[in-house]
């Protein structure tokens, strides 16, 4: 401080005569003067050290900075600018923004957590608590619509990806201040009913994206709430649905803020972003972030794993040690009623990704296996039995597992079946061993417990699917039709005749097709989610008839090609290519997707 009195400087301890002569200075007699001008009988003298002003310089750069950040952010906003993240107005432990600010500011930081809507004194307290270019400013919406589709959220669509809650007592008003991007995030999933709001939602969600990551380079908490969102009900997405794009972004969020591991004790410097302010007792001693953050964490491993697998993709977000202990402690911990599912979902999804590694691994071994590949698949059935018999609850009390359960079910017994892998166009019969009969028999049985499960619940349930449970659906259609027809196969048919009559797969097509039709809406847009699924669920329909529709060969076989109509309608444009199309496989071709795993008695490898 310049009022207070400074203490004397101490004396150089080198004299004046060696430091031009630049050697060093000993003084080992007790004299006022060194060895060298002792000997020299030179004029020894000593000046005071000069004082260091290496940090006060530093702080005014850095005061400096911060100045010219607050310029910044003050002519981008108005006076009524809110300052500090939601997370720290709420004192909770959230992770730390990351954002293209000057170091040491921290206020910079949290104040651009919330984006670009910002508190106006016109603007009515009751519905507009703050304005910018938000979807209820510029009049795509009332605020009572929102008010609506956010409980909509709450209620219909929150129990299909129970890793975003919204606590039952939170206002749409206060979501849209605090957590602006959340906000038009959960609008643009739950105004399904509404096909042009929704669209003109999603583009304001693919803006905020472009706007917030960027040109403002924004990184929050926050953001990877919304992009969980936007990704988990990616179906109503407009085209091009840039799917593993949006994961990537998701994925690097949650690797900029460290999410994927606990916080650290003890650092050797701190990470980018980090601040003690934003702990809750400003230190960097949290042991645990906060359990809205271990939901998300578990979410990003969930739509990335439950996607990939079934469309034979890389996932993105690997499974690790730490995020089954998330979920443990939020299922000890419960604080909402799904929490107790979550790890559950996450063990199946592992699960399912070792089942993928191993046939990928040992595909050319899976459909003639050796004894090791038997007990191999045996062990999985095993721990699929263990798993289920362990279960606190019924399987049939949350959808969401019980959906998935059957799926990893089926995944494991087709893998046995038909060749997901291989691309050779030659046949290779191979005969029907006991061990394929069993595996046939308990595929059929899974997907009857599977289709048989879906049909069960309310028409219009399947608008409130994510992304993964309508492709999971699509898959059990897919694979229930080709199990169906290698169990008609003249070698097992006697066997599995009566397996065969029970799943029905004709009769299930036919009710599939009544209840997505329901959701079609009146002007059948092509953009339009269900109009496509739709579409495609006659195309397997199509395909299965065929297959019966002539008289089968001499041998009892079916070969590829024979009574399989071609369906030339399914192949879409390169314009039109999207990996994510309908929602049912990234092939471009139906003719690929229903050809690509054929059982080896019926046709090629």
């Amino acid at each position: 401080m310049a009022s207070r009195e400074r203490s004397p400087l101490p004396l150089s301890r080198t004299c004046q005569n060696c430091a031009h002569a630049k050697i060093k200075c000993h003084r080992t007699q007790n004299l006022p003067v060194c060895d060298r001008c002792n000997r020299l009988n030179k004029e020894c003298i000593f000046r005071q050290a000069r004082r260091r002003n290496n940090g006060t310089k530093k702080d005014h750069r850095i005061e400096a900075l911060e100045a010219k950040v607050n310029e910044l952010l003050g002519a981008r906003s108005t006076p009524g600018t809110r300052s500090g993240s939601p997370e720290q107005r709420d004192g909770t432990d959230q992770p730390p923004a990351i954002l293209s600010a000057a170091p040491g500011n921290s206020t910079a930081r949290s104040s651009l957590i919330t984006g670009p809507m910002y508190a106006d004194s016109n603007t009515n307290a009751s519905d507009r608590s703050f304005v910018g270019n938000d979807v209820i400013d510029i009049g795509l919406l009332t605020m009572e619509r929102a008010r609506a589709l956010i409980s909509n959220f709450k209620t219909a669509l929150t129990p299909h990806f129970p890793f975003v809650v919204v606590a039952q007592h939170i206002a749409a008003e206060e979501l849209r201040k605090d957590k602006p991007f959340l906000f038009l995030a959960i609008l643009a999933a739950a105004s399904y009913e509404d096909v042009l709001l929704q669209k003109a939602l999603d583009s304001e969600v693919k803006k905020s994206i472009s706007t917030r990551m960027f040109l403002d380079g924004q990184i929050s908490f926050e953001l990877l709430q919304g992009l969980l969102v936007h990704l988990a009900w990616c179906q109503y997405h407009s085209r091009p649905r840039r799917y593993s794009q949006l994961l990537g972004l998701a994925v690097s969020i949650i690797v900029d803020l460290r999410l994927d591991r606990p916080p650290q004790a003890k650092s050797w410097k701190s990470g980018p972003g980090i601040n003690p302010n934003d702990t809750v007792d400003g230190s960097l001693t949290k042991s645990s972030w906060g359990r809205d953050v271990h939901r998300a964490v578990a979410g990003c491993y969930y739509l990335s794993s439950s996607v990939s697998v079934v469309l034979e993709k890389a996932i993105m977000f690997q499974y690790s040690a730490y995020i089954e202990d998330c979920c443990e402690s939020l299922r000890q911990k419960a604080e909402y009623p799904t929490d107790r599912y979550l790890l559950y979902i996450i063990q199946l999804q592992q699960l399912l990704g070792k089942i993928n590694h191993h046939s990928v691994e040992h595909c050319a071994k899976l459909i003639d296996p050796d004894p090791t590949i038997e007990l191999y698949i045996t062990s999985f059935r095993f721990e699929l039995e263990v798993f289920k018999e362990r279960m606190p609850f019924s399987m049939s009390e949350n959808q969401l597992l019980g959906m998935l359960f059957h799926t990893v079910e089926l995944y494991l017994y087709q893998i046995c079946l038909f060749d997901i892998h291989r691309r050779s166009r030659t046949t290779r019969p191979i005969p029907w061993s006991s061990w394929r009969l069993e595996v046939l028999s308990a595929g059929l049985i899974s997907a009857k417990s599977l289709l048989g499960y879906y049909l069960s619940l309310p028409i219009g349930t399947e608008s409130s699917f994510n992304n993964s449970e309508l492709i999971q659906i699509g898959f059990a259609l897919t694979v229930a039709a080709k199990l169906s027809i290698a169990a008609s196969d003249n070698s097992v048919s006697r066997e599995t005749r009566v397996l065969r009559e029970s799943l029905d797969i004709s009769s299930i097509l036919k009710q599939v097709v009544l209840r997505v039709g329901t959701l079609v809406t009146p002007h059948r847009d092509k953009e339009n989610v269900f109009y496509n699924y739709e579409r495609r669920v006659k195309q397997v329909q199509t395909w299965y008839e065929g297959h019966f529709s002539k008289e089968p060969p001499a041998n009892g076989r079916h070969e590829l090609g024979v009574g399989v109509p071609t369906i030339h309608d399914a192949v879409l444009p390169d314009t039109m290519f999207d990996l994510q199309f309908a929602n049912f496989y990234s092939d471009a071709t139906f003719d690929e997707m229903m050809g690509g795993w054929m059982p080896d008695p019926m046709g090629p490898l």
